[in-house]
């Protein structure tokens, strides 16, 4: 089940003037391990005139089967709402506290890599008001993003914030694998000063997995007086679709982590939920991008494991293959699964 109570979130995250107007669902309706609550939407209905407020609506998208938005039903004057939409790494997570982030990766980011003033490890209260002035706290708690990103451990409050590894033999998935991790652990690393890698983040862990599991074979380089070694694949590559799994996957379908998975003949990487906002993979190779937890996104192009320019797909996953081996790679969504397939 989710780890926060819906009505609180609700009233945590609505602008300050909505909080004592707004009925919200119950939990039962919010909240059930047998639906998938995507986000919230709540709307100010305004009368006629526009001089006063009718009321608020708010809706959560949630369904057994396949998770649709929620749709507010036709009213008159639909251009005199407004609308809040709540994503997922700005939720907060109930009995999450300052505690519970790396304040060691916190300092880093905000002083290296933000290059901004922070306070003394000690200032509990001026920490507090960084962190929500960033996100990163909420109200009532560390939100999503926070724990994600900079968490001691991300686990204990979202199961699935995580990546499982595997290394088959053969060209399908097989009790006797080769290696099976669980990479866990927070997505950001731990920088030295000298902005060199002291602990590693999710995205190191699953490069060090894939290097340990993929052969290697050797060439000469032009003139043959040196030989090259060559990785079955280009890590660019993978790098860029182990980061777009984390960045944008589902966090709030449970239960389900992002699968690493290599196999004789190719190497594939799985995203539990469905691309968000009319994305489509031919849409994606194209470039096309939309952002479902855009904090993450933030904070991870903030460390350079994203561009700005957005275009990782086709600049470094199909460019990079391309060079490799001259073959292009699958993207697939199928049901609550996106899967990026890299082939040998």
């Amino acid at each position: 089940m989710w780890p926060m109570v819906a009505s609180e979130f609700v009233k945590a995250r609505l602008p300050l003037e909505l909080k004592q107007r707004v009925k919200a669902l119950s939990e039962s309706q919010l909240l059930s391990e047998s639906t998938w609550l995507k986000r919230l939407v709540v709307r100010e209905v305004q009368a006629a005139d526009g001089a006063k407020t009718e009321g608020f609506e708010i809706g959560v998208s949630a369904c057994a089967k396949r998770p649709k938005e929620w749709v507010v039903p036709t009213m008159k004057n639909e251009k005199r709402k407004r609308q809040f939409v709540f994503s997922t790494h700005n939720a907060n997570i109930s009995g999450a506290t300052l505690a519970d982030l790396d304040l060691r990766r916190l300092k880093n980011y905000f002083a290296h890599v933000r290059e901004q003033d922070v306070p003394a490890d000690e200032d509990e209260a001026a920490w507090t008001t960084l962190l929500f002035n960033a996100d990163l706290m909420a109200e009532d708690g560390i939100t999503v993003a926070g724990i994600l990103l900079f968490g001691r451990t991300p686990n204990r409050f979202l199961p699935q914030a995580g990546i499982d590894a595997s290394a088959f033999p053969g060209l399908n998935k097989d009790y006797a694998a080769r290696e099976r991790s669980a990479l866990r652990g927070p997505m950001t690393p731990l920088l030295s000063d000298a902005n060199e890698i002291v602990e590693a983040g999710l995205v190191e862990q699953a490069l060090a997995f894939t290097n340990r599991n993929i052969p290697v074979t050797g060439q000469l380089e032009e003139g043959g007086a040196r030989r090259e070694e060559v990785s079955a694949y280009p890590m660019e590559a993978v790098r860029e679709a182990v980061v777009n799994a984390l960045v944008h996957r589902d966090y709030l379908l449970s239960g389900t982590d992002i699968e690493l998975s290599i196999y004789e003949d190719r190497m594939e990487i799985v995203s539990p939920g469905r691309l968000p906002n009319g994305i489509t993979p031919p849409r994606m190779l194209t470039g096309c991008r939309a952002a479902r937890n855009q904090l993450i996104k933030d904070v991870m192009r903030d460390y350079r494991y994203l561009e700005h320019s957005g275009m990782g797909v086709p600049r470094k996953i199909v460019k990079c293959m391309k060079e490799h081996n001259n073959t292009e790679p699958v993207l697939i969504e199928d049901g609550e699964r996106f899967t990026v397939r890299l082939l040998r």
